[in-house]
């Protein structure tokens, strides 16, 4: 059986709490290389999980035999990153969001193309087992031609790192909308049938106002990686998008890492012609869960309708991961570009890009959600 060397550029909280040790368990996997600017980061995750080599540079890292490389450092990086990794003709598996701008994306994609090697964007949560559940659903016809869909991540308090670079736009690129936006977007964009293009969009962002002395009673409770406050704190922190589509569609799109609520809560609301249905559970490794279990309500417009329940939430992103790196492994070893998930990340990409270039931002809390 042909192994696959994986290198890692970025030893940060995902990296270590996902991709090494599932990776590690996988026959078709190797782990053989690491790269962080913090080298002494990259060490502890070689001794940890029996990396066999640890890199000064990227540059070193692509000089040794790696087929794939997995980035997972600050967005700012990925372009470069991933470029220098095509080019030393390595598959390269990004985390999200892939580039910030859409032409880069486009070029990675026709580069890897050229040089016979893979650009995945890592989009996780369309592995969840709800969401495959959820385009099965769709798949059958049940609600007819979808032309609304609403769908948020929001936490109560929830940033990864407040005062790291996930909230300084230099290195992050933007705030909530780059950090929880591509999950959504990628599984939103996928649920109307018809492919279909953004005609009009609308962002409103909201940016708060900070006691510095209290940064580390803002991060997430359940991220354990640095909370120190290193840079400006200056992106987005709450974000509502609409976006109008060829043919009348909408889609409604609601973010935030600190809404006035009391628990955290991923949704989709899916209507179309014949019902509607809602989606209701929670992405990431929050725990602060406003109900115990992941649920489907299919609602029809003569009446029926249908709950679907999923227990074993606990372990669902671990589950999630676990397949991605599963999808991964089988494009790698079949050399195969899946059409719809590249091409779903540049969606991703170029709607993100036009709600920014419609953004209009406000100071403070977003007052309802």
């Amino acid at each position: 059986m042909k192994k696959i060397n994986f290198g890692f550029v970025g030893c940060g909280w995902i990296v270590q709490k996902t991709y090494l040790p599932i990776l590690k368990q996988m026959n078709e996997a190797t782990l053989y290389s690491v790269y962080d600017i913090d080298e002494e980061k990259a060490q502890k995750c070689a001794v940890e999980f029996g990396i066999k080599q640890v890199f000064h540079s990227v540059d070193d890292l692509l000089e040794a035999p790696v087929d794939a490389v997995i980035i997972a450092t600050p967005n700012c990086t990925h372009e470069a990153y991933a470029r220098k990794a095509i080019m030393k003709n390595k598959h390269v598996i990004c985390e999200k969001p892939t580039v910030l701008h859409t032409s880069d994306y486009e070029q990675l994609q026709e580069a890897a193309g050229k040089q016979k090697c893979l650009f995945l964007p890592a989009y996780v949560n369309r592995f969840r087992s709800e969401i495959m559940e959820l385009h099965k659903i769709l798949n059958g016809g049940i609600l007819g031609n979808i032309h609304t869909v609403e769908a948020g991540w929001i936490r109560k308090c929830g940033y990864p790192s407040l005062g790291g670079w996930f909230t300084n736009k230099q290195y992050a690129g933007g705030g909530v909308l780059v950090d929880l936006g591509p999950h959504i977007l990628d599984i939103a964009l996928t649920l109307f049938q018809n492919r279909t293009e953004p005609v009009k969009a609308t962002l409103e962002t909201w940016y708060k106002n900070y006691d510095l002395s209290q940064v580390k009673n803002y991060s997430a409770q359940w991220y354990d990686g640095d909370k120190g406050l290193h840079y400006d704190i200056d992106v987005e922190t709450s974000a509502f998008g609409k976006v109008i589509f060829t043919g009348g569609k909408i889609l409604n799109v609601r973010l935030s890492w600190n809404a006035p609520v009391e628990h955290d809560e991923t949704y989709f609301v899916v209507t179309g012609e014949k019902g509607k249905l809602i989606v209701k559970t929670l992405f990431g490794f929050s725990t602060n869960r406003a109900d115990e279990l992941n649920r489907i309500e299919v609602l029809q417009n003569e009446g029926n309708s249908t709950t679907i329940v999923f227990d074993d939430v606990a372990k669902e992103q671990m589950k999630s991961f676990n397949r991605l790196c599963k999808y991964i492994i089988g494009c790698i070893l079949k050399e195969e570009s899946p059409q719809e998930i590249t091409d779903n990340g540049r969606n991703v990409v170029k709607l993100t890009e036009l709600l920014y270039q419609n953004e209009k931002a406000k100071r403070g809390d977003m007052e309802v959600f």
